[in-house]
């Protein structure tokens, strides 16, 4: 059976920091984009979700992975502590539904994001050094429409890291 439709699909990420008195300066850089590669779609809904930790696709329903560029996204957060040698850092990921438009009108949707692990859910808590960067790799879930509308869909979610 030879699909009707394929989409290619990427999404990069905007990024946010907060910042409290005792903490230096602190910054977060986008590393790698979380992308699903090329999907193929049915007259279905379906989705495909890329794994946090391995980058791996997981297509659902009548979905096809047809390959392209897919991987689990990855964000460094550095900061200075100066007053601590460690300190534990929330990194969140919102909202909790993105939104990827391919610039005819058309969208998707992207949700389940897991922070660090596979079931890590939107928001994860990791323990810092002094001086020591912390990568924070992003896995999510792509939701397909029925008959979903070939294209290139792009959006953007936000990262956040505040210390606790």
């Amino acid at each position: 059976m030879r699909p009707e439709r394929t989409s290619k699909l990427l999404v990069s990420a905007m990024v946010a920091a907060a910042l409290p008195m005792e903490a230096g300066a602190q910054q977060i850089a986008e590393r790698t984009p979380l992308r699903f590669g090329t999907v193929a779609g049915c007259a279905a809904p379906a989705g495909i979700s890329i794994e946090t930790t391995n980058g791996a696709q997981l297509p659902t329903g009548c979905a096809i992975a047809l390959g392209g560029m897919f991987n689990a996204g990855q964000f460094r957060v550095s900061g200075i502590l100066i007053f601590q040698t460690q300190r534990q850092v929330l990194v969140s990921v919102f909202p909790a539904t993105a939104t990827l438009t391919n610039g005819g009108g058309q969208t998707l949707t992207v949700n389940d994001f897991n922070l660090v692990t596979n079931a890590g859910g939107p928001t994860a808590t990791v323990t810092i050094g002094r001086f020591q960067p912390f990568d924070v790799d992003v896995g999510a879930r792509l939701n397909l429409k029925s008959l979903q509308p070939a294209g290139t869909y792009t959006g953007s979610y936000t990262i956040s890291a505040n210390y606790l």
